[in-house]
């Protein structure tokens, strides 16, 4: 299997994972410094529940919801240019839709052999609440799920399997009801999680900007 169809096929997973009801220093890469962080990682999954979401859920809410219709069917165009360039993208795989949303792909640094894979999660419009009430219905025994914080927007590092420090998966609430998921594939013993944070934040900024 290439690595492309690799990073398709395990960022599907965890976003299928999570929508089924059944069970810088001057690097040029993500992998460089940290992207600016509004706030400490949280430290447990507490949290008021997000508006409309079902009573019981932990979900931290989207204090500052952001508008990413013009990126949810377009999610290639979610890195901007300069972005790009700064990650050393060398390529770029997608568009593609499936039944977990809209995805895009891209490859980065010499050789190409890191991939970064984005989706948004349009087919439940329940955003981070979904991942929330699998982790208390203990689904994942297998993963992790460990809240955090994007640029000052909840996020939880997730998957079902564990394969850090090589693969890496982190979903972002933008709003109360929508999430994207970003996926690595590190191939050169890196921290594919810190480059996973590092593409979110940058996605961030891009929706901000399309305000």
């Amino acid at each position: 299997m290439t690595k492309r169809a690799a990073v398709a096929g395990l960022l599907g997973a965890l976003i299928t994972s999570v929508l089924c009801s059944c069970s810088n220093n001057g690097s040029t890469t993500p992998f460089g410094g940290d992207m600016p962080q509004a706030s400490p990682p949280s430290t447990s999954a507490g949290g008021s529940p997000a508006s409309g979401q079902p009573q019981g859920t932990s979900a931290p809410r989207v204090k500052t919801p952001l508008n990413a219709s013009k990126f949810t069917d377009k999610p290639c165009d979610s890195l901007s240019e300069p972005q790009l360039q700064k990650f050393s993208i060398t390529k770029r795989n997608g568009p593609r839709t499936d039944e977990n949303g809209a995805s895009c792909s891209w490859s980065f640094g010499t050789g190409g052999e890191t991939y970064a894979g984005l989706t948004y999660a349009t087919v439940r419009n329940v955003g981070l609440s979904r991942i929330y009430d699998q982790h208390q219905a203990n689904m994942w025994p297998d993963g992790y799920f460990e809240p955090t914080d994007i640029v000052g927007y909840p996020a939880v590092f997730n998957s079902p399997k564990n394969e850090r420090p090589k693969n890496c998966g982190i979903s972002v609430g933008v709003t109360d009801e929508l999430m994207f998921t970003v996926f690595t594939i590190e191939a050169h013993e890196q921290d594919a999680c810190k480059a996973a944070k590092n593409v979110a934040a940058a996605v961030i900024e891009t929706i901000k900007a399309g305000q």
